[in-house]
């Protein structure tokens, strides 16, 4: 299980992720939340549940996010892309 410092510095560079690439996209609020999830959860974080009904549109727009949120993590950790890495912040 990661140290509560780790864990609070994977949870600061989600964070960042997010509000670069999806805080302010033209998304449902439900999507922008399972982005972020699925940030968090690439970075080692504790999975959440769906706050949604099952089968609802928002749950679908939420798993959408969460989705695409981990794609990018794992794309940009991948390129070390990711906050205090050399290169964060330039456009790949």
């Amino acid at each position: 299980m990661p140290t509560p410092d780790k864990q609070l510095c994977s949870l600061r560079t989600a964070q960042q992720v997010y509000e670069r690439e999806f805080a302010h996209c033209q998304r449902s609020p439900e999507w922008k939340a399972g982005a972020l999830r699925g940030l968090r959860l690439a970075a080692g974080l504790a999975p959440a549940a769906s706050p949604y009904a099952s089968g609802t549109a928002q749950d679908d727009a939420w798993g959408s996010g969460n989705l695409v949120g981990a794609a990018e993590w794992k794309w940009r950790a991948e390129r070390g892309q990711l906050p205090g890495q050399p290169g964060w912040g330039e456009q790949a």
